[in-house]
């Protein structure tokens, strides 16, 4: 049996933040939470990259910018506070399907920190500098995914390189013997009519 499970181990990793800049109050300490959960895993400054944008719903747009330019994992973060108009739900509904698909249709991992609250009192007691920090949570969550992201390419290339394995031995004991004693029966018949016809004097 195989088993696998991401780990905290962040060194090497080139990981991307994307945040939005509405709800500032909020997301600044969301952003904070993550750089302190991405240091603490051991992930190298040099190796992150912070992106801001205007709104949650351009966090997709621009995760998937972060995507192309080949970061192991993404982590978006933002603050969506209920109001009294649908606009609320269109927006969370909006950014969260945007991230899923782009995760869905890369294969990067793109952990969604946004807090979609009732008020502001939840959302930046969300966003505190302590144990229940979303933005943490998320960073830590996505050097999980990462480092189990490539413990299972590792294990496909193994898997495929013992499939080629396979096949290629499977393949050269399909191919005919060298063996010059092993006949291919037609030959031998020839041989045997030849050897039944009797010979001819000169002459006759």
């Amino acid at each position: 049996m195989h088993e696998f499970e991401g780990t905290l181990d962040g060194r090497g990793l080139s990981l991307a933040v994307v945040v939005s800049r509405f709800n500032e109050q909020v997301v600044s300490g969301l952003l904070k939470g993550a750089l302190s959960a991405l240091s603490a895993c051991g992930v190298e400054d040099d190796l992150i990259s912070v992106v801001h944008v205007p709104g949650a719903l351009e966090l997709p747009l621009a995760a998937g910018r972060m995507v192309d330019a080949g970061h192991d994992a993404v982590i978006v973060l933002g603050a969506v506070i209920q109001g009294e108009t649908d606009h609320y739900d269109f927006v969370c509904a909006g950014a969260m399907r945007g991230c899923a698909q782009l995760a869905e249709q890369t294969g990067v991992p793109v952990l969604l920190g946004l807090l979609t609250t009732a008020n502001l009192g939840q959302a930046l007691a969300r966003a505190a500098d302590d144990e229940r920090n979303k933005g943490a949570e998320v960073a830590r969550g996505a050097v999980a995914m990462a480092t189990l992201c490539d413990q299972l390419d590792q294990h496909i290339d193994e898997h495929l390189d013992q499939l080629y394995d396979e096949l290629d031995d499977s393949a050269g004991d399909d191919q005919p013997s060298d063996d010059p004693s092993c006949g291919d029966g037609e030959d031998d018949s020839a041989d045997a009519r030849r050897s039944d016809v009797p010979a001819t004097e000169p002459g006759q």
